[in-house]
């Protein structure tokens, strides 16, 4: 029997594609158990085998975004088939009723006098406003979608990637308690990659005192160091520093776009 999981985009990273989404999932059920795939508005869908769907449902995909399907199969109809055949009974009767209110129609308007239509007014040219172009903002890819196929490429470095889905205690640098798996995901990619050296830069919004902020950003960042450390990765592979409410992604006029500059990101130095 085959099923249905899928993935928004913007959980996966706006910039993945169809293709970098099945190697990830493949990582998580295996390359053969997948048996199908689409993409629809802003969501990578997969088809899955018996065994592809039991290793997705033990495994660790729902904690990385990944949703099953309720259906089997999304896309069905689930319109009656009764319904068409109730529609034909009535269909005479609905084209007589159509024909007579046209009819209706078309006298009431014999009857109307003519409308004499105004000309126009010479149209007032509005002058052109020029509007200057933004400054393109850089969103870094989450590190759980775009983090081994960048490792496993030949792109250069350095790359910058978000943790996504790393929380701290309020107004410290504390992690929180499910930080340790978001962590211990990217120690795992990490052993596979002995060579690679990265960076851990925290980050703030632009609330409250600037000084404030740059130290919370380097304390949090030396928390998802010690972290690491404490899973397996050696010191030396890490660096780690703080650079409070500068370099936005996003607005800090909207607590959305606060939100998002509040972020700790990986930079791979070397590979």
């Amino acid at each position: 029997m085959t099923r249905w999981v899928y993935i928004l985009q913007e959980t996966a990273g706006l910039q993945t594609s169809l293709a970098d989404n099945r190697r990830r999932l493949a990582e998580l059920v295996g390359t053969s158990n997948i048996v199908g795939e689409r993409q629809v508005d802003n969501a990578y869908h997969f088809a899955l085998n018996d065994d592809g769907i039991n290793r997705f449902r033990s495994g660790p995909a729902t904690t990385q975004g990944w949703v099953e399907h309720d259906r089997a199969d999304p896309w069905a109809s689930t319109a009656a088939p009764a319904a068409a055949g109730g529609m034909r009974k009535w269909l005479p009767w609905l084209l007589l009723l159509a024909a007579l209110l046209l009819a209706l129609l078309l006298f009431k308007t014999c009857n109307k006098p003519a409308v004499v239509v105004p000309p126009a007014a010479d149209a007032i040219e509005v002058p052109k406003i020029e509007t200057p172009a933004l400054p393109k903002i850089e969103v870094p890819t989450a590190a759980s979608t775009g983090l081994v196929g960048y490792l496993n490429s030949n792109e250069p470095t350095p790359r910058r990637f978000i943790f996504d889905n790393l929380n701290y205690e309020t107004d410290s640098a504390r992690l929180a308690a499910d930080a340790r798996d978001v962590v211990g995901a990217i120690v795992v990619v990490l052993k596979e990659h002995p060579n690679a050296r990265v960076g851990v830069v925290g980050y703030t919004d632009s609330e409250g005192d600037d000084a404030a902020n740059l130290q919370l950003s380097q304390d949090r960042a030396r928390s998802v160091s010690a972290a690491m450390q404490e899973q397996g990765i050696a010191a030396s592979r890490i660096d780690a520093s703080g650079a409070g409410e500068t370099n936005p992604i996003a607005s800090n006029d909207t607590e959305e776009g606060r939100a998002q500059n509040r972020r700790t990101e990986l930079v791979v130095l070397a590979k």
